[in-house]
């Protein structure tokens, strides 16, 4: 049996034919900055960030449903939003020139980072955004319902943004 999914993006409405099990990859879209980003998911199961991964400026990681998305901007700010409505923005992170990626570190931590994989430093000095270490094999995850998720490598949540 087939099912439908359905995946958005600015430039056009697509839909794929999939069995249930697959992902969808969306078109490339053009970013507000010009530079054109995907809509996909890195390797591995859908809507995860894994450890040594990272979305880099003018990418984006959608969750499993196709109905989020987590984008890096141009601006080094970090948008999740509905794919149906990409300028509705449900958080961010704000921008920061130096900012490169949003990298899931080996130790678990979750880090916006410059281009010498460092923790973007707010002017005070501290981290922009870290979620903190949760062990080797922690990984992010873009949820159906448009939340992040930081997991321990047993499945268990450690750290929520909403």
């Amino acid at each position: 049996m087939r099912s439908f999914r359905f995946c958005l993006s600015r430039v056009a409405l697509v839909v794929a034919v999939a069995t249930a099990t697959s992902g969808c990859a969306a078109p490339v879209a053009e970013d507000s900055d010009g530079s054109g980003s995907a809509l996909s998911a890195p390797p591995g199961p859908c809507g995860r960030i894994n450890p040594g991964q990272s979305i880099d400026r003018g990418g984006a990681v959608q969750s499993c449903n196709g109905w989020f998305a987590l984008r890096v901007n141009g601006d080094g700010s970090v948008h999740m939003f509905p794919t149906w409505a990409p300028h509705q923005v449900l958080w961010a992170i704000p921008a920061h020139p130096a900012t490169r990626h949003l990298a899931m570190y080996g130790d678990g931590n979750l880090v916006l980072g410059d281009d010498q994989w460092r923790a973007v430093p707010k002017q005070d000095g501290t981290p922009m955004f870290v979620t903190g270490a949760f062990g080797a094999g922690s990984f992010a995850t873009v949820t159906d319902d448009g939340n992040l998720f930081v997991q321990s490598a047993d499945g268990v949540g450690r750290w929520r943004h909403h």
